[in-house]
């Protein structure tokens, strides 16, 4: 086991970076923040249903990348754009905070934003996820995995405009997951 040495202690100043998060070019006026991610494989339609009935996860998070075998990839794609597609639970979760400040109560799926983690970049994978899950109307964002650069989230936002349906709002959210990534932040 080894462990890293720490020559100076200097205190971590934390970086408010909304910016980074969420692309403003798809994103609406309105933020809201996202304490409760809940990763759902969309290759497992029992999970699926699961978390399409959850109301109290700020975003829901249905999977293509890591959770997914290689074999499944086509099929939880379809699975994903069925679960969005479903009529009680596509409505928009902004429509819904306008519902629900109004006084209206909503019953299963209730705030939880509709993201989808598409495969990475690099792996030639993104296109194919792309194209298949911004069939869906009702998709609210695209969760972008280990981007180690400004390339790949210009990328993704380049397809996400040739893809989607018109009049679409897909927002973007890049996961930063790696030293590169960190030192990339200024890109």
């Amino acid at each position: 086991m080894s462990f890293l040495t720490v020559k100076s202690l200097r205190p971590i100043r934390f970086l408010n970076l909304p910016h980074l998060l969420l692309c403003t070019r798809h994103a609406s006026t309105r933020t809201r923040p996202r304490r409760a991610l809940l990763f759902v494989p969309g290759s497992n339609p029992r999970m699926l249903e699961k978390g399409m009935n959850l109301d109290n996860v700020d975003a829901l998070i249905l999977d293509l990348e890591d959770s997914v075998a290689t074999h499944q990839k086509v099929g939880a794609r379809s699975s994903i754009v069925d679960a969005l597609n479903v009529e009680w639970w596509r409505s928009s979760s902004f429509e819904r905070d306008r519902e629900t400040d109004s006084g209206v109560q909503q019953q299963g799926g209730g705030r939880s934003e509709k993201f989808v983690r598409i495969n990475a970049v690099a792996t030639g994978l993104a296109a194919d996820d792309l194209k298949t899950v911004l069939r869906s109307p009702y998709l609210e964002g695209i969760v972008i995995p280990k981007v180690d650069s400004a390339f790949e989230v210009q990328e993704v936002e380049r397809m996400v405009q040739e893809f989607s349906l018109p009049g679409a709002n897909v927002r973007l959210l890049a996961s930063i997951e790696s030293p590169l990534a960190i030192m990339n932040l200024k890109e």
